[in-house]
């Protein structure tokens, strides 16, 4: 998994050490990693070649992140409060864990 953000891995860190989580993380991508920042598809393209993602799922609660996301090519969940976050997210991976068990081999 990886963050994608158009603020500066100053912001970016700290929060995300404080929670403990960032070791949940093996990408932070910050506005000094790219060129553009989004709404260019620019930040996901390279988190998912750096991270070698074959089907990114782009978690958004921005206009500008959600459009970047489909600008990539991806699929975006948008999230439209932090409370709804997990409720979504898990209902999104629950249904591909649903279709990939029910899909033909490959």
């Amino acid at each position: 998994m990886g963050v994608v953000s158009s603020s500066a891995r100053a912001e970016l860190e700290p929060p995300l050490i404080r929670a403990g989580i960032r070791d949940c993380f093996r990408l932070v991508l910050s506005c000094e990693d790219v060129e553009n920042i989004k709404p260019s598809p620019e930040p996901y393209l390279k988190a998912a070649k750096l991270l070698g993602a074959r089907r990114p799922l782009v978690i958004e609660d921005s206009a500008s992140g959600i459009a970047s996301g489909r600008a990539a090519g991806f699929e975006v969940v948008e999230i439209p409060s932090p409370e709804g976050m997990p409720a979504l997210v898990r209902a999104r991976l629950t249904a591909e864990e649903y279709s990939d068990s029910t899909a033909a081999p490959r």
